[in-house]
């Protein structure tokens, strides 16, 4: 159980880690191009915006369930590539069809990514609000 805590808790540093970097360099992006995205009267600019930060976004959640994917093959829990990516797919996204389940020694692991995706879906969500915000003029980016 203490490893299946320590591994869990390793992973969820790491995909959180890089979730903020992903955060972090979209509001580079829109910050540099305030003019552009803001400033702008066209909803043609807010479209592209807001759908290429929702992409940028998936990106970031595809590369942490790539890293739940990773710890899953890693302790042995999927016995293949493609098992390991849907289980963690359905952990991540808090899904849980339940056709997919890990033994005793590692099964903690499964809560660990649910509340890692159930946060993390929660910052992208929030991240999401304030641009938009910014876009409706409400706000600053």
């Amino acid at each position: 159980m203490l490893m299946s805590c320590l591994l869990g808790g390793l992973v969820i540093a790491l995909v959180t880690a890089s979730h903020a970097a992903f955060i972090v360099a979209a509001d580079v992006v829109v910050r540099r191009n305030h003019k552009l995205f803001i400033e702008t009267e066209n909803s043609f600019w807010n479209i592209v915006e807001l759908t290429l930060v929702t992409c940028w976004l998936m990106g970031s959640h595809l590369v942490g369930t790539g890293v739940w994917t990773a710890a899953f093959l890693f302790v042995d829990a999927a016995a293949t590539i493609e098992e390991a990516a849907y289980f963690a797919l359905v952990c991540f996204t808090t899904l849980g069809f339940g056709d997919i389940i890990i033994g005793p020694p590692w099964r903690l692991l499964t809560g660990f990514a649910a509340a890692n995706g159930l946060i993390l879906f929660g910052v992208s969500t929030a991240f999401l609000i304030r641009i938009s915000g910014a876009l409706l003029g409400s706000t600053k980016p």
